[in-house]
């Protein structure tokens, strides 16, 4: 494994396993053995971009109260990741943090469409530290980044990926 993907990836790790929200990937153990790193976490079968291709391919809708349910399972997720005043198990301070890559790809969704969680931390940032940088896949950016307008979109990502399950009524 390449030394820059260990880093990231031990970053993403050391970032996740400090949470504790229903919405956010768990995980169990991790097993570092030479150049491998195996993880245990809650096992998800699909992700929420394959849902929405899958409905778009059977012109199936996805149901309304499913869409709304995956929704508020979202916004609960990122308002518990921007939290500046959330603690792990210890009771210990933890910061708040901006994801920067939330799109239908890294949203996990069960087999039957009830459950979803936030995965893939890997361009993770500290809240109070982001600005400085941005990344993330552009499709899913806020466009204050990509244009350079300095107008507070809370959460535009979140409503790009309801945009994409909206577009199945």
């Amino acid at each position: 494994m390449d030394k820059k993907l260990i880093e990231i990836t031990e970053f993403e790790l050391k970032t996740m396993s400090q949470f504790s929200h229903p919405g956010v990937l768990r995980y169990h153990q991790i097993i570092r053995s030479n150049d491998f790193i195996f993880i245990v976490m809650d096992r998800y079968s699909s992700d929420l971009d394959k849902f929405i291709t899958d409905h778009k391919k059977d012109s199936e809708p996805i149901p309304r109260e499913l869409m709304l349910s995956i929704l508020r399972q979202l916004v609960n997720a990122l308002a518990y990741l921007h939290n500046f005043r959330k603690v792990d198990v210890n009771g210990n301070t933890l910061p708040a943090v901006v994801h920067r890559d939330l799109k239908p790809a890294n949203v996990l969704i069960s087999r039957d469409g009830e459950r979803v969680v936030i995965a893939d931390f890997g361009l993770c940032k500290d809240a109070a530290q982001s600005g400085k940088t941005f990344a993330g896949t552009p499709v899913y950016m806020a466009p204050r980044l990509l244009y350079i307008v300095k107008l507070a979109l809370p959460l535009m990502s979140g409503l790009l990926v309801l945009l994409c399950m909206s577009s199945l009524l």
